[in-house]
């Protein structure tokens, strides 16, 4: 998600609305601008979630996955959260 958000903060990647399709090929291949603002509201819903996440449990990392404890684990691995 952050190789979709620019230096201006501007979000890239969101199509321009669009009437209904009744084909998937409609929506396929729609153009995309970062002056669609309806992209921006789910953005800041990702926001909110993922700093009450950081606030309120122990995210670890590891070579393949993400981890999310109640409390504090035993690791030498790599932590988005000090203790």
């Amino acid at each position: 998600l952050t190789s979709k958000i620019d230096e201006e903060g501007k979000l890239h990647g969101t199509c321009v609305g669009t009437g209904m399709g009744m084909d998937p090929a409609f929506y396929a291949h729609r153009l995309t601008s970062p002056y669609a603002l309806h992209g921006y509201g789910p953005l800041f819903l990702l926001i909110s979630e993922l700093y009450k996440l950081e606030k309120n449990y122990y995210v670890t990392l590891n070579d393949c996955a993400v981890h999310i404890y109640n409390s504090a684990q035993p690791s030498d691995k790599v932590t988005f959260m000090e203790e």
